[in-house]
C-alpha cells in the first residue's frame, strides 16, 4: 500500500494537483487471483473575482481500475471479501468563499 500526492500552484490563481494510491498484494495458495490495483485522482482548481469564488474540476480513478476488494488473516481463518465502489468519475465544483477580504478563512 502507498500513496503519494503533489500540486502546484501558480500566478495565474491556477491550481494543479494529483494523488496516486496503490495497492499491491502479495499472491498466496489460497488466493490465486492479481488483485493489485492503482487509484489515481486528479484535479485542477481556477480561483475568480479576487478569490471568491473557487471552481474545481476533477477526476477519480482516472486508470478506471478501483476495486472493492478486501483480503483478512489470522490464526484460524482465511477471508477474501468483495464489494461495489464508485469507478472513474468525474466532478465540477463551484465553491464561494464566505469572507470579507477575498482570502479563505484560516483555522488556526
Amino acid at each position: 500500500m502507498g500513496t503519494r500526492f503533489g500540486h502546484i500552484a501558480g500566478k495565474a490563481k491556477v491550481e494543479v494537483g494529483t494523488e496516486l494510491n496503490y495497492q499491491l498484494r502479495q499472491k498466496d495458495p489460497r488466493f490465486p487471483q492479481n488483485n493489485n490495483y492503482t487509484k489515481w485522482n486528479a484535479y485542477i482548481t481556477k480561483r475568480l473575482f479576487k478569490n471568491e469564488w473557487e471552481a474545481k474540476f476533477s477526476v477519480n480513478d482516472i486508470l478506471n481500475q478501483n476495486r472493492g476488494y478486501q483480503r483478512n488473516f489470522n490464526s484460524y481463518s482465511f477471508t477474501e471479501t468483495s464489494y461495489n465502489t464508485l469507478k472513474r468519475f468525474y466532478m465540477l465544483t463551484i465553491t464561494y468563499n464566505f469572507t470579507k477580504n477575498g482570502k479563505p478563512a484560516s483555522f488556526n
